[in-house]
């Protein structure tokens, strides 16, 4: 399977909402069908930026791309990435070339008008790309065909009735 090394500012930010930044990042690269490679996983909370840059840098020799966060340009980490991936050949995709990293809407809808998005454990979901209000990227491709709604069962998770429930369990987003 083909990786998708991310790279994007971590040093000097709020650890959590940069754990959610990457693995947002992470999801649009399981969307394109790819491995994610994510820093954060390679490396320990504290660990030193330059043992830290060590480990990224022998995870990029694995990988055949690398997307770059919107924030890459303003992390000397992310740079020095950004320079030894380009250096050894790695595809670069910058964020604003890749549409999965996150959209605040999906606008699909059926033949007959009515929208795809669906309400379930508190998370906006449509059927039929995967999108969702809670990571702003496509999780999966369902085509409409696949959507029967007349086949609606409840969630066993939100108790919400979702055509998509037959189909993977729950109504897409609760996971469990």
């Amino acid at each position: 399977m083909k990786k998708i090394y991310i790279a994007g500012k971590v040093t000097g930010e709020n650890y959590e909402a940069c754990f959610r930044k990457f693995a947002q990042a992470e999801t649009a690269v399981v969307s394109l069908g790819a491995m994610p490679v994510n820093p954060l996983r390679i490396n320990k909370q504290d660990e030193d930026w330059g043992r830290a840059m060590v480990n990224c840098l022998e995870a990029l020799l694995d990988c055949e791309s690398v997307l770059l966060l919107p924030d890459w340009e303003q992390s000397g980490g992310a740079k020095l990435e950004y320079d030894f991936a380009k250096r050894i050949g790695l595809k670069i995709i910058h964020h604003e070339t890749t549409p999965l990293i996150r959209k605040d809407s999906c606008e699909h809808r059926y033949s007959d008008g009515s929208s795809a998005i669906i309400n379930g454990c508190g998370i906006a979901f449509c059927q039929l790309c995967g999108w969702d209000d809670y990571t702003g990227s496509p999780s999966k491709s369902v085509k409409a065909e696949e959507v029967d709604n007349s086949n609606s069962t409840e969630c066993p998770n939100c108790r919400g009735v979702h055509p998509l429930v037959a189909k993977f369990g729950n109504c897409g987003k609760c996971g469990k």
